[in-house]
């Protein structure tokens, strides 16, 4: 996004193997996944030049930005803060949860809003 003022629509899914996504300062800021937990629950926002993503049993992986951004935690809840998810557990599924993000450029800075989650599927 070149231009302030643009914006861009995109949808995303996110299994449930995906503790988050953020953004960092640096590319070696890490929460467990406690923390993970209660920042999405409280649509916390992040600010930086990169973007990371936390994968379940995997290392923390970022990749730096072309400008700064701003962007409400995403990822998976366990299943004590979903219905859907308990269900599918139950049921011997996986989820994927579909977002709808919208990328707005403001100045210097890309600002990243959601729908949490826009629809879960099994």
């Amino acid at each position: 996004m070149k231009f302030s003022g643009s914006v861009e629509n995109y949808e995303i899914n996110i299994a449930e193997t995906v503790e988050g996504i953020y953004a960092s300062k640096d590319k070696y800021t890490q929460y467990p996944q406690d923390e993970l937990i209660v920042k999405i629950l409280e649509r916390e926002l992040s600010f930086g030049d990169y973007l990371c993503i936390k994968i379940k049993g995997k290392r923390l992986r970022c990749e730096e930005l072309e400008c700064n951004t701003a962007i409400p935690f995403i990822g998976s809840l366990p299943f004590k803060f979903s219905l859907s998810s308990l269900i599918n557990r139950l049921r011997g599924k996986g989820e994927v949860s579909i977002f709808s993000l919208r990328f707005e450029k403001t100045g210097m800075i890309v600002n990243i809003t959601f729908q949490y989650p826009l629809t879960e599927k099994s």
